[in-house]
């Protein structure tokens, strides 16, 4: 009877357990790779926020000058930024366990705006790989 009510409490006990998701030897966890996005103070657009894509999915916003910092699978991945209709050209990337790939965000000119906003919105913002100081 003692027997049988020790072996009963099993079950719910493995349950906790995976709830909890505790270590266990030899597991360790994915090491992320990590994007990161800077948005440099640009004529168009001051006052609006900057909306970052990742792979289709909006992950996040920025400021002017502000950088945004993205935890994302080790692979292959496409980025590009928009702001209502205006966005850029996706920027394909590969990043590797534990890597960080940064990105810096190039806003048209005064002069360089008026033309794209009106003959080619989906090139307005460029994205290039940002130079590691």
């Amino acid at each position: 009877m003692i027997l049988t009510f020790w072996i009963s409490l099993i079950p719910p006990l493995l349950q906790v357990l995976a709830i909890l998701d505790l270590p266990r030897a030899g597991y360790t966890h994915d090491v992320a790779a990590t994007i990161t996005v800077f948005r440099p103070m640009g004529f168009f657009g001051v006052v609006r926020n900057l909306d970052v894509h990742i792979d289709g999915e909006p992950v996040g916003k920025l400021k002017v000058t502000e950088t945004g910092t993205y935890e994302v699978a080790p692979g292959e991945h496409e980025v590009f930024v928009s702001m209502e209709v205006f966005q850029s050209l996706p920027l394909p990337v590969t990043v590797e366990d534990g890597e960080t790939y940064a990105i810096e965000v190039n806003h048209p000119s005064f002069f360089g705006s008026y033309t794209k906003v009106n003959f080619a919105p989906n090139t307005l913002f460029v994205l290039k790989p940002k130079q590691q100081a």
